[in-house]
């Protein structure tokens, strides 16, 4: 099966019609595509990404774990 490659405006345009509250925006879909999170393919002056994929990632997540909070109110040991 072909995978269904589309614009970023497209890919915005079909996770809305799947899902009208989304947070998902331009400018996030960008950042994943930017930080490789996401399968794109340069075609001109447009980036196609793999619609699929990028719906597994929504669904499975990147894998990272948020920054861990450093504790407040605790004396730390410098290690020198």
């Amino acid at each position: 099966m072909l995978p269904r490659m589309r614009t970023r405006d497209k890919c915005i345009e079909m996770l809305r019609e799947l899902d009208p509250d989304t947070h998902i925006t331009r400018s996030s879909l960008d950042y994943l595509v930017c930080e490789g999170h996401v399968p794109s393919v340069n075609v001109g002056n447009r980036i196609l990404i793999n619609f699929d994929l990028l719906l597994k990632l929504l669904y499975e997540g990147t894998g990272t774990q948020p920054p861990q909070e450093a504790p407040t109110g605790v004396i730390r040991k410098i290690e020198i």
